[in-house]
């Protein structure tokens, strides 16, 4: 196999990963996950998240209510990952106090 034909191979995974996380969200949102599998979902990302040198937030409306990417974010600066983010949109107000239950959260997070 040529290198063109690995990076195309990969690639197509990256696009097919992507696209199922999409779907997964988008049915999230609908309900239409249940319970085992936002349990395996969570086990599962906490534990990439475990084994991650840096968390990178991209941050959109919708990373910001999302209710497990906040859960992601909180679950990174416990564990004491280095976290990047990165502005996706223009959010308006997000100086004054972006998103509330994080930060909440975040403050009672050890030191």
């Amino acid at each position: 196999m040529s290198m063109e034909d690995r990076e195309e191979k990969l690639k197509q995974k990256r696009v097919n990963r992507m696209a199922a996380l999409k779907l997964e969200q988008e049915q999230r949102k609908t309900g239409q996950l249940g319970q085992a599998s936002d349990e395996l979902t969570w086990s599962l990302m906490k534990d990439k998240i475990s084994k991650s040198d840096i968390f990178v937030a991209c941050l959109t409306a919708e990373f910001l209510d999302d209710p497990l990417a906040s859960k992601q974010l909180v679950e990174a600066f416990r564990r004491g990952v280095r976290i990047i983010s990165i502005i996706i949109d223009a959010l308006p107000g997000m100086y004054d106090n972006p998103v509330p239950h994080v930060s909440s959260q975040l403050h009672s997070c050890p030191t």
